[in-house]
């Protein structure tokens, strides 16, 4: 080498060691997304799964409580009498993809009343019997685990063993499925009490409205007390039943709660003949803020109020400030039931009975 002149490139050592680093670096990149793509495929799995079992409970709820057949031809659908095979993905309203795994294999599917599943130890993951449907994917090696291949009725699920086991499983529990339809029967019931409670409502604007005609144009005031009559300057309360001349079970929605009331102070103080406009700023929105009815002097008249199903107020329907809130009922987000008597309405049936002007 030339004394003073720069020496260029690398020595042999130099290269053998960068290049064992980078074999590092890429043999970790390698396992780790080696690692990533599996558990992705797993969690993919799992949610076709777990969507698979809700599809399941819910084909029970429009057939009598029965699931449907197992598919073994391949096309989906469910063929009559076969307990076990695949998933019927067609006839629970799945798409082909949502009926296979993240192997692309089909998924597994066993219904029947007595079906249980252990761990790799044996231990019980259900009761004895406790499962009616088991759903599985065979994994990365595209082959059952011997236990959830050999058609009886018992299914091991665990954590992925390597060489041993890598199938995953899931079951629709008796419990669950009783208390489904439970559930479902208590919706399909509040659904009807709600119907029932709009009915009664509506009828209560016509006795309102046959009130105004009998009393010069003017509505009753709240009652406050609880006896089912009006309360002299009381414009809100619940529903006067009895000065209505109703029954104590009208003057109360279908969960047996008495109905909320709001009249306007110019139709309860005066004559409604007189002083058409309203004055007592009751208001009703959806839940977005949005204006259901019109300001005064042209509000609502009257107001009637149910608090539904879990009988508590939703919106502005409990704070007494005049704005209440009407919308589309949704079972764990908004159950209250409201309904008015527009201003117009009452004029025009006043004035068709020759009441008004």
């Amino acid at each position: 080498m030339i004394p003073g002149r720069k020496r260029g490139g690398f020595t042999l050592v130099e290269l053998a060691v960068v290049l064992f680093v980078l074999a590092l670096l890429t043999g970790g990149l390698a396992t780790s997304v080696t690692a990533y793509l599996e558990n992705k495929a797993y969690a993919d799995t799992r949610e076709n799964l777990e969507r698979a079992a809700k599809a399941l409970v819910g084909y029970t709820l429009d057939h009598g409580g029965a699931f449907p057949w197992a598919d073994v031809d391949g096309d989906g659908v469910s063929d009559t009498g076969r307990a076990r095979g695949n998933l019927p993905w067609k006839s629970l309203g799945l798409s082909r993809r949502q009926g296979l795994d993240a192997w692309m294999q089909p998924l597994g599917y066993h219904r029947d009343d007595a079906l249980e599943v252990r761990d790799l130890g044996g231990n019980a993951l259900t009761l004895p019997g406790g499962a009616v449907a088991v759903l599985w994917s065979p994994g990365a090696d595209h082959a059952d685990y011997a236990e959830n291949g050999d058609g009886d009725a018992v299914y091991v699920q665990d954590g992925p063993v390597e060489g041993v086991y890598d199938d995953e499983v899931t079951w629709i529990p008796s419990t669950t499925l009783y208390e489904t339809w439970a559930h479902a029967a208590d919706v399909l019931r509040d659904s009807e009490r709600a119907q029932l409670t709009l009915e009664t409502m509506r009828r209560i604007q016509g006795v309102l409205i046959g009130h105004a005609l009998l009393n010069g144009g003017k509505l009753p005031a709240a009652d406050t007390d609880g006896d089912g009559r009006a309360d002299s300057g009381r414009d809100q309360g619940t529903l006067p039943w009895r000065t209505l001349g109703l029954t104590p079970t009208e003057g109360r929605d279908a969960w047996n709660r008495p109905f909320r009331y709001h009249v306007d102070t110019t139709y309860r103080s005066g004559s409604g003949v007189a002083l058409p406009d309203t004055s007592g700023g009751i208001r009703v929105f959806d839940s977005s803020g949005n204006a259901l009815t019109p300001p005064d002097p042209n509000g609502p008249v009257a107001l009637l109020l149910s608090f539904g199903v879990d009988g508590d107020a939703e919106g502005d329907n409990g704070d007494g400030d005049g704005f209440y809130t009407a919308d589309v009922v949704s079972a764990g987000v908004f159950d209250d039931l409201v309904t008015w008597l527009s201003r117009p309405e009452l004029l025009d049936r006043l004035a068709a009975a020759r009441v008004w002007p």
